[in-house]
């Protein structure tokens, strides 16, 4: 069953009708959307981009690309930040991905660059094939793809070096396959789904369905209602079950660290109206950011030509657009914040993950997703109405609109490149550096240092200490008689000779976490002052400490039985399928 439903008022498919030209220019035009709107990308494809977030982004790049491609190990921990701290538990790491593979073969630079361009293709192409399974024509698909792809949210947040925003551009996805499990009764929709949930956890997004999930929880709602099925709610559960499964290689090791590491909540965070109109619809959205970084925070330009087509599908309403205009309402309600007369945002924060979100700003990317949708409607009801001259009438009107977005938002993404530190000189063994200013962390970390006075999540209390800070006594020492020597060093591998003619304590000079093991030696591992320590007995031996913690271990387990159950079900579903074909 498609949506909408057929009716003889109406001049629209249930469901589109898919063919190779039009997939062939849908990838086509997605690509080349995506390459124009993020031209300085392109432009500066080689260029380190350290301003900002970008520096706190591309340091977790760097380590990562550089722990598989140097060290040939999985990216486990992380000892270039914070004086030592979780790689792969850190939820703002992004290397789960298969765009991580562009990092691997074209370095951190180049992959990361690749990484927004392609996301900003698959965001308009998404937005593209839900407006055309909604039953809508290609140039109103189009209007969909362009006035959301096109707000100014991204470049924005891009350009600020927000990259963990960029899987968003999987939310018009998710929605596509919830209606096409709905229509097709197959589990294989959901398992998809349940990937990317898992590949956006994996990019560092575990905000997106935070702030996604009131609009996916209401269209599964309005597909309940209008279909009178419970299917939906079913994909709801199974995609979840399996995004929560496949990912728990990254989601248990981070839920450790959250724990133990909490993000530390805001205060008062509201929008006036004044503000939202501002916010919404002034063309000075670079000069506001520029004045005041917060502004990428809010900033959400959507053309007028949008906007007026939203009008037009409002005023000629169809039951399709139902979701997006309580789904915008909706968004609406929690941007004003705490300060709305009932304020939802402040409810909402009393619930688990929600409770630590800091500002509501971030609906207006959905509020901006409702719109498109919305003003899709209105251009495919002009063409409905118009036939020809109503397609030429929205062709315009979307080369106004994208043109305009593209004038106000796309050149803020030059300011990823604003800030280009010197390199510094390459360390010639691995130690901690200290800075105080916090946003170096890309360029230390290329010269084989640590970086102990970090930016993060949260605030992260070290006791490490950098080789330029007094009291420094280097990256392992005795506490007590005897003497310790580096022997072999990698960030999740540490081997040492230690020789003592007493008991005594070799200390090394990174944070402890449960995460590593004493696997080659005796003595006790443990934490002192929250340095990595070992109680080691009299004597001349080798120490092997390896990082492998159990919710690792465990997690890994868990997304393999994941991942095998979830191609099981494809292969079975395909199969039977191609039976079914051959049948009839």
């Amino acid at each position: 069953m498609g949506i909408p439903v057929k009716s003889d008022t109406e001049d629209l498919s249930a469901e589109a009708k898919w063919t190779r030209r039009e997939i062939n220019w849908l990838a086509c035009v997605s690509l080349g959307f995506g390459a124009l709107f993020s031209y300085p990308m392109l432009v500066n494809l080689r260029d380190v981009s350290v301003q900002y977030d970008w520096d706190f982004e591309s340091e977790l790049h760097w380590v990562a690309y550089y722990t598989v491609a140097h060290f040939h190990q999985f990216p486990i921990w992380n000892p270039y930040k914070c004086g030592g701290m979780g790689m792969l538990a850190n939820p703002q790491s992004r290397f789960l991905t298969p765009f991580f593979l562009l990092h691997l073969l074209l370095g951190p630079s180049v992959g990361a660059h690749l990484e927004v361009i392609l996301h900003l293709s698959i965001c308009w192409a998404g937005c593209y094939v839900l407006a055309r399974e909604l039953g809508m024509r290609p140039v109103a698909a189009a209007v969909a793809g362009t006035a959301f792809s096109a707000s100014s949210w991204f470049p924005l947040h891009i350009g600020e070096g927000h990259l963990v925003m960029l899987p968003f551009a999987y939310l018009p996805w998710f929605l596509v396959l919830m209606m096409l499990a709905v229509k097709t009764g197959k589990w294989t929709p959901s398992v998809v789904a349940g990937a990317l949930f898992a590949i956006t956890f994996g990019e560092g997004g575990v905000l997106i369905f935070i702030y996604a999930s009131p609009l996916i929880a209401l269209f599964a709602m309005y597909l309940c209602l209008e279909l009178r099925s419970s299917r939906p709610m079913t994909f709801l559960a199974a995609a979840g079950i399996f995004g929560a499964t496949l990912s728990a290689v990254k989601l248990l090791p981070s839920y450790e660290l959250v724990v133990l590491h909490p993000r530390q909540p805001w205060g008062f965070a509201f929008s006036t109206w004044s503000n939202i109109a501002e916010i919404l619809f002034s063309h000075d959205q670079a000069r506001h950011a520029e004045g005041d970084r917060f502004f990428v925070e809010f900033g959400t330009y959507v053309s007028p030509t949008f906007w007026l087509l939203g009008i037009v599908g409002i005023v000629f309403f169809r039951k399709r657009i139902v979701p997006w205009v309580l789904a915008a309402g909706l968004m609406l309600w929690l941007v004003r914040g705490d300060n709305a007369v009932v304020p939802l945002w402040t409810y909402l924060k009393a619930l688990p993950l929600y409770s630590m979100m800091r500002i509501p700003s971030r609906f207006f990317i959905v509020l901006a997703f409702c719109i498109a949708l919305i003003a899709a409607s209105g251009a495919d009801e002009i063409q409905h109405r118009m036939r020809r001259r109503g397609q030429i009438l929205v062709a315009v009107l979307l080369g106004i609109g994208a043109l305009d977005s593209f004038v106000v938002g796309t050149p803020f993404l030059r300011h990823a490149f604003d800030r280009k530190g010197p390199d510094l000189p390459y360390s010639t063994a691995f130690r901690q550096f200290d800075d105080v200013y916090p946003l170096d962390m890309t360029l230390v970390a290329r010269a084989d240092m640590g970086f102990v006075s970090c930016y993060e999540y949260t605030r992260w209390i070290t006791n490490v200490l950098g080789w330029n800070d007094p009291g420094y006594k280097g990256e392992q020492y005795m506490e007590g008689p005897g003497s310790a020597r580096l022997l072999y060093w990698t960030p999740n591998v540490l081997r040492y000779e230690v020789e003592t003619p007493a008991e005594s304590i070799m200390k090394i000079n990174q944070n402890y976490d449960a995460a590593w093991r004493l696997v080659r030696g005796r003595g006790r591992l443990f934490s002192d002052g929250g340095l990595l320590a070992v109680e080691v007995p009299p004597g001349r031996q080798a120490i092997e400490l390896v990082c492998r913690g159990t919710a690792f271990v465990v997690g890994a387990f868990i997304s393999l039985a994941a991942l095998l159950v979830g191609v099981s079900i494809c292969l079975a579903e395909w199969r039977g399928s191609r039976t079914s074909r051959g049948r009839t």
